[in-house]
């Protein structure tokens, strides 16, 4: 029914997307019967064509739909995979995992710090905060490809929660020359808390960037009064390789961004522990925060675009995926994976 409305240009209802959603929750049958589900799942449904009605319906649950195509789809593609075990299905998210061995995170292959600092975010998320995954596209969860002769190699995981939107966690290497870890948190428009963000980059065992901060999103570029009052009491680490801070950051960091070159391990077992005290403050305050009134997140949402806007005018991070993948392979990936916003709350 869905298709054929789709092909005829009439509007669908919510009941008949949920209804849809339903049927596809239900099956039991064989892989190969799962597969043909999940390859008709896979062609996305316009947010356009929903009727009027049922935009209304998606607006008013919006901590659940939140009210555009991709998260409406995000959201079943979610649900299905929730239900996996329960209901023996086998989604279209899952189907590469699926079909191939258990593949070993290149964490391992990495810089010491960067591998300790993935395993620090996922056990600090997983002790603060209620934990579900975020879906990815299937073809941007593990990617590899060649950068100037050497292989490169894109590990993603994303994870959402009652307060955040999506916790991204990227580890990136190019041969045994570049190591780079990548960590972003999108809270929910309707919660007043800044962007938690950090960054290692180095290669040949030397780290020469480290970079960690929660970046404010009210228009004053203030942090929450709490948040202040925490990181003053934790933050104590000194290091003795300072770096500027980029021109185009003036607009994001706070006054606690922290950016440096480590001198040796010892700074680098004392960033961790720095970066550790940032984001326990970010989960324990964001478990406390209050929801917002539709004007006060449509501020916190512009607050995030800021941020975004100001990030993608690092190009290096574009230049090495336009290199590696082409220029619409590494836009796609820029606004999809690295800096995706919902385009009203």
């Amino acid at each position: 029914t869905i298709r054929r409305k789709i092909l005829s240009s009439v509007p669908v209802t919510m009941s008949e997307l949920s209804a849809f959603a339903s049927a596809i929750f239900s099956i039991r049958s064989s892989p190969s019967a799962c597969r043909i589900e999940a390859a008709r799942l896979a062609c996305p449904l316009p947010f356009s064509y929903l009727s009027d009605s049922a935009k209304t319906s998606a607006a008013l649950h919006k901590r659940e739909w939140l009210g555009t195509k991709s998260n409406i789809w995000r959201r079943i593609t979610f649900e299905l995979q929730q239900t996996r075990q329960k209901y023996d299905f086998c989604p279209s998210a899952t189907l590469a995992q699926q079909d191939s061995p258990a593949r070993e995170s290149i964490r391992f292959q990495q810089h010491r710090l960067v591998q300790k600092m993935a395993e620090m975010i996922e056990s600090t998320w997983a002790k603060h905060l209620d934990l579900t995954d975020y879906w990815l596209p299937e073809d941007l969860g593990f990617v590899e490809g060649r950068l100037e002769g050497e292989k490169l190699v894109i590990e993603n995981k994303c994870y959402q929660s009652r307060v955040f939107r999506k916790m991204h966690l990227e580890l990136a290497r190019v041969g045994n020359t570049l190591d780079i870890l990548h960590c972003v948190m999108f809270p929910r428009p309707q919660y007043a808390i800044p962007m938690f963000g950090v960054d290692l980059v180095g290669g040949r065992g030397q780290l020469s960037a480290c970079i960690v901060d929660l970046s404010p999103v009210s228009p004053d570029l203030s942090l929450p009064a709490g948040y202040c009052a925490d990181l003053d009491a934790r933050l104590t680490a000194s290091f003795s390789q300072p770096r500027d801070l980029p021109p185009w950051g003036s607009l994001i960091f706070s006054k606690y961004c922290t950016f440096i070159r480590p001198a040796d391990e010892a700074e680098e077992d004392a960033f961790l522990e720095h970066v550790r005290s940032f984001l326990e403050v970010h989960c324990m305050q964001a478990q406390q925060a209050a929801p917002l009134d539709d004007a006060g997140a449509t501020q916190v949402l512009d607050g995030q675009k800021r941020y975004c806007s100001q990030q993608q005018q690092n190009d290096k991070t574009r230049r090495v995926l336009e290199k590696a993948f082409g220029e619409d392979w590494a836009e796609r990936y820029m606004t999809t994976v690295l800096f995706d916003l919902p385009d009203s709350i």
